[in-house]
């Protein structure tokens, strides 16, 4: 991830479901933007957005990854890397 001003980010690999979450908070109260690079490809092209301010989208994946946070947004990528 490449740092941004009040937001943080871990990730979670449950190897044995073949799953991936990563967590990208928003601490400072303002919208910001955390570009993500993964090496992790889920097995259908795309994978889901959960937000603590909105909807769940399903999105297409890309190796570098821009998320937009609005003020003191948690979201979670959710990726399924198949078996």
């Amino acid at each position: 991830m490449k740092p941004s001003e009040g937001v943080r980010a871990a990730v979670y690999h449950h190897r044995a479901a073949h799953k991936t979450g990563i967590v990208v908070v928003e601490l400072n109260g303002a919208e910001s933007t955390a570009t993500i690079e993964s090496t992790w490809k889920p097995v259908t092209g795309r994978f889901h957005r959960r937000s603590s301010h909105g909807p769940d989208e399903e999105l297409s994946f890309s190796a570098t990854l821009s998320v937009l946070l609005k003020p003191y947004e948690v979201c979670v990528l959710c990726f399924d890397l198949g078996s």
